[in-house]
């Protein structure tokens, strides 16, 4: 279990406040989120920063590694971009950013042929996610609305399996391409 701290954050795009465990390249699970205490309007690129002073954000979990440290003399900051933000929480809702998609799993009970239930516990099928808020630049990219189920291509574990806590429920960080079809109901 990492440290509890509470340190500063800033970089190319954004400042933030990351407040809670950072455990740096611990990869089950981990989340970093914090508040913004300052970030450019719009990047150099032109593109508009969907995320202002005093959101709460999650962010990429290695953003507080010792490798992105920077010393300014009031303690440490580091070095992070806009594209290791994935959402911000507005009014208790999430709201994902630049071309995120965050998705809750689809649990299903494993069954025989017969119908007899064979798990204990219902077990989430791979690929198979419910959109719960897509970014911008997402939206026209794959197709899907909240609440509608989606499939994801099949990849390497990460791309679509990166599990997020966030707000203290287990969600799934996917990008906009990685979503291969939109479910319809029969």
């Amino acid at each position: 279990m990492g440290k509890k701290r509470k340190r500063k954050l800033t970089g190319t795009d954004i400042e933030i406040e990351i407040i809670g465990d950072q455990r740096e390249f611990e990869t089950d699970i981990v989340t970093q989120d914090g508040i913004v205490v300052g970030c450019p309007e719009s990047l150099s690129t032109g593109v508009p920063v969907e995320i202002e002073n005093g959101d709460h954000i999650y962010v990429h979990h290695f953003l507080a590694h010792e490798d992105h440290a920077i010393d300014w003399g009031q303690g440490k900051f580091y070095e992070t971009t806009y594209n290791n933000v994935f959402c911000k929480i507005k009014e208790g809702k999430i709201v994902a950013v630049n071309q995120w998609v965050i998705c809750e799993g689809v649990f299903e009970e494993k069954k025989s042929a017969s119908g007899i239930i064979l798990t204990s516990e219902p077990e989430r099928v791979k690929h198979k996610m419910i959109v719960r808020a897509i970014g911008p630049l997402g939206q026209e990219e794959c197709g899907a609305e909240e609440g509608d189920m989606v499939q994801l291509f099949d990849q390497p574990q990460g791309t679509g399996d990166y599990e997020l806590l966030i707000e203290g429920k287990m969600y799934y960080r996917v990008r906009a391409k990685d979503i291969a079809a939109v479910w319809q109901e029969n």
